[in-house]
């Protein structure tokens, strides 16, 4: 009896094996092209056919659950303000032209996306440039409920401090964080910004915590920063300040966006707290030894310096009080001395806007709520 010989496995073409890229080459090797290997065409078509059907089962999610605006964005401010530290990583802060930027952080346009429901998002690598030295990502949005789509575009250098190409540990870095960015950026633009600002906000003042707090919390922020091997000298240079006791609750909320935008890579730890040069590195002269009572009085003002401080964010915070309280200037203990005076009256205004915005916010949920 004849018995069939068994069939031997055929290897596959290249042209199974592959998917042709094609593009146009620009300096040579200098843009880096990645093949798809191992993926047949019978494999690709199934991979589509799966997608397509994930997507109109969210598309059909969408059409019979509609999203309730004010429920979604009651949903947002809750998880934005669950604690202090959660309010805190909602936000980032960076210098950028010698102004410091601020910002809604990845981790806020993440819950953004969750409270607002029926969204894709995505994030991918467009082109690394070897040559030119940057990288190219696209952020995507889909809202699958209007089906409304929506693109950013980021772009990140790949140089070092000293001009070189970055080794590929740190391209794959600054990938990943430009991704982030980019998702982030087409999040953002995807869910109106009328209803993810409340929530944003609502977590800037969770995460400045009380005033109580506030010595504690100088303390921790400072430790927390030289355990990750920045001094307290380079903290407070990144905030324009010279002693801990003129550390107020908007700078806390300042150094923790810092934090978080170090964290999330958007932005380098020699631009947001940057090394103050020596004196022998800038070409000065040495300090002069002190030797005239006129010297020794210049350095008595230099050790009153922290309580020149606190006597201001007294100063301060009384004016927020007294705004609350009714008054309408400063007590006359404060008069007596024109920085207190100005103090107090920042502290009046600051306390005013507040109040406004607060009133605002509260005035357009209502609104909200009305219409539903």
């Amino acid at each position: 009896m004849n018995r069939p010989k068994p069939k031997t496995k055929q290897k596959p073409s290249e042209a199974e094996t592959t998917v042709d890229v094609d593009f146009e080459e620009a300096h040579g090797s200098g843009r880096e092209i990645v093949q798809a290997k191992g993926i047949s065409p019978e494999s690709k078509t199934m991979v589509v056919q799966i997608h397509e059907s994930e997507l109109n089962t969210r598309l059909m999610m969408a059409e019979r659950r509609p999203r309730v605006i004010l429920r979604c964005m009651e949903r947002m401010h809750d998880m934005a303000t669950m604690n202090e530290e959660a309010a805190a990583s909602m936000s980032y802060d960076v210098p950028r032209g010698g102004k410091m930027i601020t910002g809604a952080s990845i981790r806020f346009a993440e819950i953004a996306q969750l409270a607002w429901m029926h969204g894709h998002s995505d994030a991918y690598v467009v082109e690394i440039n070897r040559e030119e030295m940057y990288v190219t990502v696209k952020g995507v949005y889909l809202d699958l409920e209007t089906n409304v789509s929506f693109e950013e575009p980021v772009r990140r250098s790949l140089r070092d401090k000293d001009g070189k190409l970055y080794t590929p540990d740190m391209i794959n870095t600054t990938a990943n964080a430009a991704c982030a960015i980019a998702k982030r950026e087409a999040i953002l633009a995807g869910v109106p910004r009328a209803a993810w600002m409340p929530a944003w906000k609502a977590a800037r003042r969770k995460a400045a915590g009380s005033k109580e707090e506030l010595p504690k919390k100088r303390q921790e922020m400072l430790k927390h920063f030289m355990e990750q091997g920045i001094g307290p000298d380079r903290v407070l240079m990144s905030v324009g300040l010279r002693s801990e006791a003129q550390i107020t609750a908007a700078h806390i909320t300042q150094l923790r966006g810092m934090w978080m935008a170090l964290d999330s890579g958007e932005a380098l730890m020699e631009e947001l707290f940057p090394i103050k040069a020596s004196a022998s590195e800038n070409g000065d002269k040495q300090p002069k030894k002190r030797k005239t009572l006129h010297d020794l009085g210049e350095d008595e003002a230099t050790i009153d310096g922290a309580n020149r401080a606190e006597d201001i964010q007294e100063a301060y915070d009384a004016g927020m009080e007294g705004f609350h309280k009714g008054m309408e200037g400063p007590p006359e203990r404060f008069l007596r001395d024109a920085g207190l005076q100005k103090a107090w009256q920042e502290g009046w205004a600051d306390a005013k806007e507040g109040t406004a915005e607060e009133a605002e916010e509260g005035l357009a949920e209502r609104d909200e709520a009305t219409k539903s």
